[in-house]
């Protein structure tokens, strides 16, 4: 788990502290992936473009603005707590963070033989053409 570090201005002070997030979502604006041999991963992938001038934009039923071609990560609830499990701070809910699509990545953990006990962590970029069906074998 990634770790944070408060200081005494976040009264009380708190010290090591962890990040937990729940109801995560990634909202973003999709793109199509046309023709080719979805075996051979050799179709054209095709992002949004504008209707209008300006930038495409969305108002959700809480009246935040989404605005393309940002991704955005939306919390329902996101909190910090100490190793003892007591809550550092404020939980904040509903908060929405925009981030740029290039900057998306995912990890994923696994074993690493002979040690199963051991654990590698991995990191991959994210490529939002990935979330279209069917799922190419390279996004695993």
């Amino acid at each position: 788990m990634p770790s944070c570090t408060t200081g005494s201005a976040h009264p009380p002070p708190c010290g090591d502290c962890t990040i937990f997030a729940n109801g995560v979502q990634l909202m973003y604006w999709p793109v199509t992936t046309v023709s080719g041999d979805p075996c051979r991963l050799n179709g054209s992938t095709i992002t949004p473009t504008p209707t209008a001038g300006g930038p495409n934009t969305v108002v959700d039923a809480s009246g935040f603005t989404y605005s393309s071609p940002s991704a955005y990560l939306s919390f329902s609830n996101i909190f910090a707590s100490v190793p003892n499990g007591a809550m550092c701070g404020t939980a904040v809910t509903n908060f929405d963070v925009p981030i740029a699509t290039s900057d998306l990545t995912s990890l994923s953990y696994s074993g690493i033989p002979p040690v199963y006990s051991e654990r590698g962590i991995y990191c991959h970029s994210m490529n939002l053409a990935d979330m279209n069906w069917p799922v190419p074998w390279s996004a695993y």
